[in-house]
């Protein structure tokens, strides 16, 4: 084959290559959301840098790269209405087109408002999702202490698990985990009733895939008498029924008048 039909091969083939360029240009349509694009819309990105104009929706961004590479509204510049303009979600890493970055049912706008991470469910990585976590800029402490607000209890497989609610956390319970003051979850659940609300102290560890487990459930003890508060009429163990101690931290101070009554 001679040069010339050489260069017409090759000018066949580059033509080629640039109208399937183009047709999947056109299919895909604008670029993702954060996508790199160094040269689409470099020169109407410098005008803007140098003089601040093209940015129909002062966002930061320039028209062209909201047209062409982002997707984003030129005549919006909070696109998804989270509260946060397109060019500030772009500098901080979240999703101008999701008004939910992370997934985690909280506004990328209140998140940051609220102090956490709006790219990051478990802002303080502690197993709870911020949606679900009482303190969700602060990890869970090793023990959680509360009132019962819902039990349970794991059935007789041995790998059969159950859930205790406290603060609005859920906890996994199993059938190896120990119990203080009760004698299992069943005797726990059956304590709980209209005039009785438990206030246990849960000792937890992390448990990757499962989240937030259960090692052992103490129901308070405020005496260390081995009788429950739920159960024992002498809370202080000072030989006075409570609903007739007058001073609870027997401390010869009437509550009335004590200005620390838990103090003894």
């Amino acid at each position: 084959m001679d040069q010339g039909s050489k260069n017409l091969v090759l000018a066949g083939v580059i033509s080629v290559g640039a109208v399937a360029l183009l047709w999947l240009a056109l299919v895909a349509g604008p670029s993702p959301a954060g996508a790199a694009d160094d040269t689409m819309c470099a020169k109407a990105d410098a005008k803007l840098a140098a003089t601040g104009r093209g940015d129909r929706d002062y966002d930061g961004l320039s028209n062209c790269a909201e047209k062409k590479v982002l997707g984003t509204s030129h005549r919006d510049p909070d696109s998804d209405d989270d509260g946060i303009d397109d060019g500030d979600e772009l500098e901080n890493g979240t999703d101008p087109l999701d008004a939910d970055s992370d997934d985690d049912s909280i506004n990328d706008g209140d998140e940051v408002e609220d102090g956490t991470d709006p790219d990051d469910p478990d802002s303080d990585d502690d197993g709870l999702d911020d949606a679900n976590d009482p303190d969700p800029t602060d990890e869970l402490d090793d023990e959680i202490e509360g009132d019962v607000e819902d039990l349970t209890c794991p059935g007789i497989d041995p790998n059969a698990t159950g859930t205790i609610r406290i603060l609005g956390i859920d906890i996994t319970l199993r059938n190896d985990t120990e119990y203080d003051g009760a004698e299992s979850c069943a005797d726990l659940e059956s304590r709980i009733g209209e005039n009785f609300v438990a206030h246990v102290e849960v000792e937890v560890e992390q448990v990757d895939g499962v989240g937030l487990v259960a090692e052992e459930v103490d129901l308070e003890d405020a005496d260390d008498d081995g009788s429950p508060d739920d159960i024992d009429d002498d809370d202080d163990n000072d030989g006075v029924p409570d609903d007739d101690d007058d001073d609870d931290d027997d401390d010869g101070v009437d509550d009335e008048e004590d200005d620390d009554e838990d103090d003894d």
